[in-house]
């Protein structure tokens, strides 16, 4: 972790704009008006260093990870999550994210394709990396934010964010025509499933 930020309980605040860079500042004027910011990182970047807005480590680390889509985000649902990761909880989390979706993951693509959940509102996503002193607590600590979002969820997830699913959990993402048009594309090119790693849909 970076200097500024060991040892905190922080909010990262992920901000990205494709207008002018002077509409930007407006648009992130009320929240920097919220804190003092610790590390403040907005500025102009070229498309291929999005992924630097993460902070995520250049190295390989084991992790635990599981995300859930929500149909809404009212207080009782950010109230639900403080209360099993909040300040003053032991939880042994890296970061626990809630993405907000819509704008144009909510609209059908010009080219039919088959990414799922496009009518969800919002993703929340959980990390924890099991290393170290009080590993095995981990998992319990990622499902825990998962169950407390519950009653706000659509009962599936992203694809990238779902974690460590059940082959009935990973087939549910999609309705039957875009699963079926899936599973012949892999038989297609991969009779042999020589690519069974991650999710593997069809085995």
């Amino acid at each position: 972790m970076p200097e500024p930020l060991r040892g905190q309980f922080l909010v990262h605040l992920r901000f990205t704009h494709l207008g002018g860079a002077a509409r930007g500042e407006e648009l992130l004027a009320p929240m920097r008006g919220l804190a003092a910011p610790v590390l403040d990182m907005v500025g102009d970047l070229p498309y291929a260093a999005l992924d630097s807005i993460h902070m995520d480590p250049p190295d390989p680390l084991p992790y635990c990870y599981e995300g859930t889509t929500l149909t809404d985000l009212p207080e009782d649902a950010v109230d639900a999550v403080l209360a099993v990761a909040g300040p003053g909880v032991d939880a042994p989390l890296a970061m626990v994210e809630i993405r907000q979706l819509g704008g144009a993951f909510g609209r059908p693509a010009a080219v039919p394709d088959a990414v799922a959940q496009r009518s969800a509102a919002y993703l929340g996503f959980v990390l924890g990396v099991p290393v170290g002193p009080g590993a095995e607590a981990v998992p319990g600590a990622v499902r825990s934010v998962v169950d407390a979002l519950a009653p706000w969820a659509t009962g599936s997830a992203l694809l990238n964010f779902l974690g460590a699913a059940v082959p009935q959990r990973l087939r549910a993402l999609w309705g039957e025509p875009d699963r079926e048009r899936l599973c012949a594309v892999k038989r297609r090119y991969d009779p042999t499933n020589l690519f069974a790693f991650g999710q593997d849909l069809v085995s």
